[in-house]
């Protein structure tokens, strides 16, 4: 699978702060229709489940940031290990 790396905001089209955001924390989805009929059922896209009350092995996935628009993009698709994140970085430093 081809990973897709975001480069400019879907908004205002500046360029995005590429980063992480870790898989332990909660990331809450509701559609537009639940709030609309007032239903309470989000959908947890993180998977973090039991991750925010018991210890876990650190994990990432990747997370764009556009800080004039303050919107917030993140790649749930791939689950990264700390090392994994390291050396995503790494690549985006040297531009492999």
């Amino acid at each position: 699978m081809t990973e897709h790396t975001f480069n400019s905001c879907p908004k205002c089209s500046q360029q995005l702060t590429p980063g992480f955001t870790a898989r332990g924390n909660s990331l809450p989805f509701a559609e537009s229709e639940k709030i609309e009929k007032f239903i309470h059922g989000e959908e947890e896209l993180s998977g973090a489940g039991w991750r925010n009350i018991l210890p876990h092995k650190a994990e990432f996935y990747r997370s764009y940031l556009c800080r004039d628009c303050q919107i917030y993009l993140v790649d749930y698709s791939t689950t990264y290990t700390r090392e994994g994140a390291r050396e995503v970085h790494r690549e985006q430093v040297t531009g492999n």
